[in-house]
């Protein structure tokens, strides 16, 4: 990338950050729709932040609805890392059923989405177990044994819904194993 192209993407960046804190609703739409249409993935900490902040409820539905149609599979790791990152368990909660609706294969995350489905309300939990089931591996077999190992010690303290649940998920996690 050039000297030129980084100060274009930038550019483009400030602006985005700058329209998504402004009151003209026309300015933020603008914004969430160039930016679904752009590969600036440094914009997604930001878009998370403000989920933890924003009071409107159609921002915030058209940040998620931005979510859950990602496209970019190089997203993935500016998401992960601003999910992981994030201190609002109903945004955290929210953004992984946005990694459900997207499709994409988060089997290097196999972990925190264990965690996801051991720690949370059901509902997050379902979504993580949806997340799960929809990675592709391989994963290497030591983190797959150690993530087994894990849900059969924190089974005995999930309550009775998710405990169903977990031979299920055991045997989807063990379809990852290289």
């Amino acid at each position: 990338m050039t000297i030129d192209e980084k100060i274009e993407r930038t550019d483009r960046l400030n602006a985005y950050k700058a329209a998504l804190q402004s009151t003209d609703r026309q300015a933020w739409v603008a914004a969430l729709d160039d930016i679904r249409n752009d590969d600036i993935t440094e914009i997604i900490p930001d878009l998370v932040s403000f989920l933890s902040v924003i009071p409107e409820k159609e921002m915030k539905d058209a940040i998620y609805t931005l979510f859950d149609e990602l496209k970019l599979s190089s997203a993935i790791p500016a998401l992960m890392d601003a999910l992981q990152a994030c201190k609002s368990a109903e945004v955290r909660n929210r953004l992984v059923r946005s990694c459900w609706y997207n499709n994409f294969n988060y089997a290097d995350y196999l972990p925190f989405f264990k965690s996801i489905f051991i720690k949370e309300p059901f509902e997050a939990a379902y979504d993580a177990f949806t997340v799960i089931e929809n990675m592709q591996g391989p994963v290497d077999k030591k983190l797959v044994d150690e993530v087994i190992a894990e849900l059969k010690l924190d089974a005995s303290k999930l309550d009775p819904v998710k405990k169903e649940l977990i031979p299920d998920l055991i045997g989807l996690i063990e379809k990852l194993r290289i």
